[in-house]
């Protein structure tokens, strides 16, 4: 008797490859779920043997409690599959993830500064905010510092001391200061041919 194992992403897929190669009388010696290094989901693996050569007229036939057998074995590893594909992690969910321990990183770094009298305690509050603003949208802290040190060191002169011209002042810096900073390549010209 010929024994293979058969591999697919679902029960179904193993049993299609079972079937493709061994035809409808094949008998089903083992399943189970096997683990793949590299990837995120289990495979289902079958063993599975090609039935015995038959001479003419002899029949072979499973019967109904086998095939019952079968089905159900199919069904508890489909259920199985489908429950570990529905808890498995998703993409957003490692996006919030990350989202959630940079928005931590920036409380401890701010609970850090606020304790060590770091700069920010001589910078204006909207200067501060600006900061922090940037770091929650990703800016490197190398260059959030460089970056505030520059403007901090630029004489604010209050018109009617409102906190938005202020505000409004350190943000038209900064984007002035990152245009020098970044480098950008010019428009692409397209030509014919």
């Amino acid at each position: 008797m010929l024994v293979r194992n058969f591999e697919g992403m679902t029960m179904s897929d193993a049993m299609k490859e079972v079937k493709k190669a061994f035809g409808n009388n094949a008998v089903i010696l083992s399943t189970n779920e096997k683990k793949v290094e590299g990837f995120e989901k289990n495979i289902v693996e079958i063993k599975a043997a090609a039935p015995e050569t038959k001479s003419v007229g002899d029949d072979f036939h499973l019967t109904n409690r086998e095939l019952d057998n079968i089905e159900s074995q199919i069904t508890i590893l489909d259920d199985k599959f489908n429950k570990f594909s529905k808890n498995a992690v998703r993409e957003n969910q490692i996006h919030t993830l990350e989202t959630g321990l940079q928005e931590i990183k920036l409380l401890l770094l701010e609970s850090l500064r606020n304790k060590d009298g770091n700069i920010d305690r001589n910078l204006p509050k909207d200067l501060i905010d600006l900061g922090q603003h940037l770091r929650v949208m990703g800016l490197e802290e190398s260059h959030c510092t460089e970056m505030m040190n520059h403007l901090s060191s630029i004489p604010y002169m209050e018109t009617d001391g409102s906190i938005v011209e202020r505000s409004e002042f350190y943000k038209s810096h900064a984007i002035r200061w990152m245009h020098k900073k970044i480098k950008i390549a010019p428009q692409i010209k397209a030509s014919k041919g």
